[in-house]
Parts: C-alpha cells; structure tokens; sequence
C-alpha cells in the first residue's frame, strides 16, 4: 500500500509487510485521514472501524495499553524515516556537484 499526501504527489510511506497496520487516523480522533492509500500489488486488507476499536480497548485497558504503546512506537519509527528522507534530500540539495566546486541551490534544474 502507498500511503501519500495531495492525491498521491509525496509518498507519505509504503506499508509492506503482512500484518502492517495503517488508517490510525480514527482511532486519534482526526476529523478527516491525513493520507490516501493506494494497493500497488493485490492486496487483502481487513477494515475495522475505529469506534469499534475503541470500544473493544476501553473494555480491556491493559491490551489497550500494549495497543497504544505499538501505535506509538510505529508512528515514532515512520516520523524517524520522514526524517531521513529530508534529511537526505537536503543534503544532496546542498552538496558539492562533481567535484566541479558547484554549489546545488533548491531552485536548481537537474
């Protein structure tokens, strides 16, 4: 699945492992989904509503301890890797070009 923002121009995130779970929109009380997902592959997704969830968790506090303790360490993992990604690309925007002493600027063709 391709997670992305603005109908589908910056990939937000790839989901690309059985089991992965995304859509955690709901479950944080967002108004509205923060990306679009698109199936690159044929894909078997299971759909839970997030106030089913809900209700399910607050019955059982300890699993939805465990619960939210993933959600946190899966969204802390993706916002590292959004970070690396700028990262990355600011570096290659600032770099040295080919030794020829250039400096690239953001605005520069390729």
């Amino acid at each position: 699945m391709k997670l992305s923002f603005k109908e589908g121009t910056y990939v937000a995130y790839l989901v690309s492992r059985p089991g992965e779970v995304f859509g955690w929109s709901s479950l944080l009380d967002r108004e509205v989904y923060s990306a679009t997902a698109e199936a690159l592959t044929e894909t078997r997704l299971v759909k839970m509503p997030g106030d089913r969830v809900k209700t399910v968790l607050e019955k059982h506090p300890e699993s939805a301890m465990r619960f939210y303790r993933r959600l946190c360490k899966t969204l802390g993992d993706r916002l590292l890797k959004s970070y690396e990604a700028i990262t990355s690309v600011s570096h290659a925007m600032t770099a040295e070009s080919h030794g020829t002493g250039q400096i690239l600027s953001m605005g520069a063709p390729h």
